[in-house]
């Protein structure tokens, strides 16, 4: 116990309730604790061999002055990958830790890039702060007075189902508001909350009517394309820094086919071979849903093939690291 310090200042969010037992007896063994180096290794890789690679030319699609649509869109997908790489790999890595010392700590992502709407998108990003947003501001806000007096004025005028749509309007946009708040003090920050909170309140009040669309191959597809427009548009506002810069990358994805010369001299400079293997590779693990029986079929060579890999991931980590090509984790500045 006495090793085991963590400051997690990016998540997995840890409840006391969750925690409290595990401090009290744990159980530290040989099988647990190889388990959690090989999670962490993949965190480490994530980090190295994905996200800080990308992250090269995402900070040079962002630095144009006048972007084009090649760096627009080149910032907007390069950085989707970079903060999902970055920031899974950094709660992979505390997962890992935290499971080699004998604690076994929540997960944090679950396939957010797969998701079909955003409702579905966050319940699968950044759990553990969505369950807090929920349980510590939502839910107190949906069950205050203020909130109860306008649920029976609206259910007395306008009827219970509208009263009920009504109803999540005050604290959805509280959570939301708050949300975009909590990664920084600025009006970027404010409308990604907003831009993401707006699409998850359309689909719970039912105006973006997302269930039919999830039975059939079309409806799926569709809203796998309707997702990743939302999320590409939220990862220019988070990334922006300013609106002026957001503005002039989204009005470039849609508007910007005439290409520049900065453009050109841009792209020749930043995007690479490893550069775009890493960006390819990292949009087709993201996007991918692999099939659920895949290590059922390679059966017990599954254990040791993983921890094989995870011996290459961890030669290849120690060369980035060797090379200088570490970058301070994204989530750490807020």
């Amino acid at each position: 116990f006495e090793g085991m310090f963590p400051n997690l200042l990016a998540g997995p969010i840890l409840g006391w309730r969750a925690t409290a037992p595990q401090l009290e007896e744990r159980t530290c063994t040989p099988e647990k604790t190889a388990r959690g180096l090989r999670r962490f290794i993949l965190g480490l890789g994530k980090k190295l061999l994905v996200a800080d690679i990308v992250g090269g030319m995402v900070d040079a699609a962002f630095a144009a002055e006048l972007p084009d649509a090649r760096l627009a869109w080149l910032g907007a997908a390069g950085y989707a990958v970079q903060i999902y790489f970055d920031f899974s790999g950094c709660s992979d890595m505390a997962i890992g830790l935290g499971l080699a010392l004998g604690f076994d700590i929540p997960e944090n992502f679950n396939r957010p890039y797969t998701a079909l709407g955003m409702t579905d998108f966050w319940k699968r990003w950044h759990i553990s702060l969505t369950t807090w947003f929920r349980n510590y501001l939502y839910m107190p806000l949906v069950m205050s007075r203020g909130q109860k007096r306008l649920y029976r004025a609206w259910s007395g005028k306008y009827g219970r189902e509208r009263a009920n749509k009504l109803a999540v309007l005050i604290p959805s946009a509280a959570v939301w508001l708050l949300t975009g708040l909590w990664h920084g003090v600025a009006w970027s920050f404010v409308l990604w909350g907003l831009w993401h909170g707006l699409f998850c309140v359309l689909e719970g009040v039912g105006l973006l009517r997302v269930d039919g669309l999830k039975k059939t191959f079309g409806g799926r597809l569709l809203l796998r394309l309707y997702t990743a427009g939302v999320v590409l548009a939220g990862a220019v506002l988070f990334r922006a820094g300013s609106l002026a810069r957001a503005a002039r990358m989204l009005g470039a994805m849609v508007t910007g086919f005439s290409f520049t010369a900065e453009g050109t001299f841009l792209l020749q400079r930043s995007v690479t071979g490893l550069g775009l293997s890493a960006l390819v590779f990292g949009a087709v693990t993201a996007l991918a849903t692999p099939p659920a029986s895949w290590k059922t079929r390679l059966g017990r060579r599954w254990e040791p093939l993983s921890y094989g890999l995870s011996l290459v991931l961890l030669v290849l980590c120690v060369l980035s690291l060797a090379g200088g090509g570490f970058q301070p984790f994204i989530y750490q500045q807020f």
